[in-house]
């Protein structure tokens, strides 16, 4: 399975491919999701993303949200995280 994590900052496991725009560790590949996604139509399985999309602005949002959907093969996986506004107010 071809796994993507998606601003991972520090928190990222070894099986999955992680992206992020500063890097916390060698093996995390440095990429700004504001420029799309370096995958092929369909090729990945799951694309997950922490507390990425309130970093982007409306329009680069629903871009990379977009891009999401463009890598994940038919029946993919895509789980969001975003901040629980209840929780913060």
């Amino acid at each position: 399975m071809k796994l993507l994590n998606v601003g991972c900052g520090a928190v990222f496991h070894p099986d999955w491919i992680n992206l992020d725009v500063a890097p916390a560790d060698s093996t995390v590949r440095r990429w700004d999701a504001r420029n799309g996604l370096p995958f092929a139509d369909g090729e990945l399985d799951a694309v997950y993303h922490s507390h990425v999309l309130e970093h982007l602005d409306a329009h680069a949002g629903r871009a990379f949200l977009r891009e999401c959907a463009r890598v994940l093969r038919s029946g993919g996986v895509l789980r969001i995280v975003v901040p629980d506004l209840e929780g913060i107010a």
